[in-house]
């Protein structure tokens, strides 16, 4: 047998709660179970929750849920069941509802009645790493349940998790936020930079570079026309130069797509290049009072942490749920503040581990965490794989006063930048002048210089440096003057041998 309900589960894009059904008999199932029964309380009770007069038609129980952002969906929707009882339902085909939280918004899973709480249990939570929030049926079977306690039970649809983590957290951003140039400005194109800029870099780190690229390519025009060799020069000391390029390339299709302006479309704004759900989101919510969230490494750890959530934050799900939970609560009057307060939270108080400051957190009674004690534990990531260490020798090769330079290769690490020559392995200062010579060139002094140390992503560099004065130049590399070397982009890992500032 199977049975085809009046109501086909609903939802849509925007839908933020969902509720699945009971899981009812053999009977009521044929007789159109899926809240159509005439004698279930379903739309009474929400209806009375949300302060509507009762929907009476399909279309205006459709138009009701959409409304409300609600969608609605039995545990088992139109699958075969078979039994002899009412009670019994065999060949049990629940749903993966993993697809519904990828094309919508929700955040939030009810379930009403025991048997669709088990069957959730059983099937889907391990499967969306989402808790349901149970409710009671409604079913005429549970009398014992008034009208008036069904509503009051009811009244948590109207509740977010996020809801009293707003009011404290904005009053305390407005006392003790940073005062940062890019927080001065609701210009987007000066937000994006900053936002990119921000990436994987310190606030400090940033400030002085914000303003000078600023200074200097002042409109998405300009951006979109500069030589990359001066915008690689620009973001010099930034690191991961890819996000200077993707920079460039993104202000082209804004020139070309829209006038050199800023969509305000999110879809639009999020397919540009090196923009990912966070920048999207931090931009239109900073600089238009969009409400999309933006959730960064800070913002997860806070979130995590006030939820008390064990779940792995790497997963996409993971994200996408976070990022749901947040649009509960986001608005056009609180987006800019609340997302960059998320932001800040992270950044001072709720540190990594144990540096994590919660005497001084303005939500630290209502954290989930603090409560747990699972604060120092919080957020779950995996374990990062061990990084490789690649040992290398710099020779900053000098003749007439003037430095030996190499362009790197058009992709890969530090793409289009230029470096220093340099060799494989570790080498002694006997295996370097063999190595000098076989290039042709003559060594007339040579000195050896620092150990260094350099961090990237994914691997590690150890350098050991020599500076060699040589008779003659080779056709091999660019030889430049010392004051020549500061129009180049060199990356910090070569710069540490640079004569401009050698760190010694």
């Amino acid at each position: 047998m199977k049975v085809v309900h009046e109501l086909e589960p609903f939802v849509e894009k925007d839908s933020k709660i969902l509720i699945l059904g009971s899981i009812p008999s053999v009977k009521s199932r044929e007789e159109g179970f899926y809240y159509m029964h005439p004698q279930n309380r379903f739309w009474k009770v929400l209806s009375l929750v949300y302060q509507e007069v009762l929907p009476q038609t399909i279309q205006d129980k459709k138009a009701f849920l959409k409304r409300h952002q609600i969608a609605l969906y039995d545990v088992l929707s139109s699958c075969e069941i078979e039994g002899s009882k009412d009670e019994t339902i065999r060949n049990e085909k629940p749903n993966k509802l993993r697809p519904l939280l990828q094309k919508s918004e929700i955040a939030r899973v009810y379930t009403t009645g025991r048997k669709a709480y088990q069957f959730y249990q059983k099937y889907s939570e391990k499967e969306l790493d989402l808790k349901a929030i149970p409710l009671p049926s409604t079913s005429p079977l549970n009398a014992k349940m008034t009208l008036q306690s069904l509503q009051q039970a009811y009244q948590v649809l109207l509740k977010s998790e996020l809801s009293t983590l707003v009011e404290p957290l904005l009053a305390w951003y407005q006392k003790e936020k940073r005062h940062l140039p890019w927080r001065n400005t609701n210009d987007p194109y000066s937000i994006w930079i900053s936002e990119i800029m921000l990436q994987q870099t310190r606030v400090e780190a940033v400030k002085r570079y914000y303003e000078r690229f600023l200074k200097e390519l002042p409109t998405i025009a300009s951006l979109a026309m500069v030589e990359e060799d001066r915008l690689l020069k620009l973001w010099e000391g930034l690191g991961y130069y890819s996000r200077a390029r993707n920079l460039q390339k993104a202000a082209q299709i804004l020139v070309e797509k829209y006038e050199g302006m800023f969509p305000k479309d999110y879809e639009a704004v999020r397919s540009l290049p090196g923009v990912g759900n966070y920048t999207a989101g931090a931009i239109l919510s900073i600089a238009f009072s969009m409400p999309y969230p933006a959730v960064d490494g800070n913002v997860f750890r806070v979130l995590s942490r006030f939820l008390n959530v064990d779940e792995d934050i790497t997963k996409p799900l993971t994200r996408l749920k976070m990022e749901n939970r947040i649009k509960e609560v986001l608005t056009p009057f609180n987006a800019k503040a609340l997302n960059q307060a998320l932001m800040e939270l992270g950044a001072l108080i709720c540190l990594p581990k144990e540096k994590a400051k919660c005497s001084l957190c303005p939500l630290q009674a209502l954290c989930k965490a603090h409560q747990e004690n699972t604060v120092s534990i919080l957020p779950i990531k995996p374990k990062k794989k061990e990084v490789p260490i690649l040992q290398k020798t710099i020779l900053l090769l000098v003749f007439d006063d003037t430095y030996a330079l190499l362009k790197r290769p058009s992709k890969g690490l530090l793409a289009g930048l230029y470096q220093f020559p340099e060799l494989e392995g570790m080498l002694s200062r006997k295996e370097v002048l063999i190595k000098v010579r076989e290039q042709g060139l003559q060594p007339l002094y040579i000195e050896e210089m620092p150990l260094q140390k350099h961090v990237f992503t994914h691997q590690i560099w150890e350098m050991k440096g020599y500076s060699i004065r040589v008779t003659e130049k080779n056709d091999s590399y660019l030889w430049v003057s010392k004051e020549e070397l500061s129009s180049y982009s060199i990356p910090t890992a070569y710069s540490y041998y640079s004569p401009l500032e050698r760190k010694n």
